[in-house]
């Protein structure tokens, strides 16, 4: 069975974190529009669809050519998961129910992901013969040395006060997905119900690639990159 490539950008209105975070403006461009873009900019992407609750999703899906899926109040609230997101998409878009169908997740907080990474992704996948990939930062991680913020305010070690001190050479490095792409088939999410993590093979993006806007902290920093001409 041939695998085939779906762009698949969620879009919705409301976002507690940073209000209105997929529409605001990067360049001249909102970042769903970017998103849509480097879909419909890579050449092994053959579908691409917006699922939203926001009205300009229409007009913007038009405008690009590519399909709106009218995502309903059940998977557009602040507790709606990324899996009620395909979940919905899996049963309305008619180009994900054929035969090898794959989705490439692309969230527009990830706006310097550019259609060049997405292509590279899927060959990537297609090399390591894994069923699934997930973008993630370069930079690694020591989990032994995070710290859990209690309920009181003050912190407890993750791993426990040893691990927290201890050398961070002899401990294992983690890797911290950035968000920026998730491909997967729809096989394989209809198994679970849920986006496969366990088994995929990480696609490595540098640290400004991997910048993901969710805070108005994350927004101001992009806004300086792009005011320094860095991005």
């Amino acid at each position: 069975m041939t695998p085939y490539y779906c762009g698949l950008i969620p879009a919705r209105a409301g976002s507690k974190g940073l209000p209105g975070k997929n529409w605001l403006e990067l360049s001249g461009k909102s970042l769903v529009q970017r998103a849509v873009e480097c879909a419909v900019d890579c050449p092994e992407v053959v579908h691409v669809a917006v699922t939203s609750d926001d009205p300009r999703a229409t007009a913007l899906a038009g405008g690009l050519g590519v399909t709106w899926i009218d995502r309903p109040a059940e998977a557009a609230s602040d507790v709606s998961t990324a899996n009620a997101v395909v979940e919905h998409a899996v049963s309305t878009w008619e180009p994900l129910c054929r035969p090898g169908a794959h989705i490439v997740y692309l969230q527009p907080t990830s706006p310097l992901r550019t259609s060049a990474h997405i292509a590279e992704a899927i060959a990537h996948l297609r090399r390591s013969g894994a069923r699934s990939l997930i973008s993630v930062d370069r930079r690694p991680i020591s989990t032994e040395k995070l710290l859990v913020l209690r309920d009181d305010g003050s912190v407890a070690s993750h791993a426990g006060d040893a691990n927290a001190t201890g050398n961070r050479n002899s401990h294992r490095q983690s890797l911290q997905p950035n968000g920026a792409i998730y491909i997967f088939s729809v096989e394989d999410f209809l198994e679970t119900g849920q986006i496969p993590i366990t088994g995929s093979t990480p696609f490595y993006m540098d640290m400004i690639a991997s910048i993901d806007i969710d805070t108005p902290a994350d927004w101001d920093e992009l806004r300086t990159l792009e005011k320094a001409d860095a991005i």
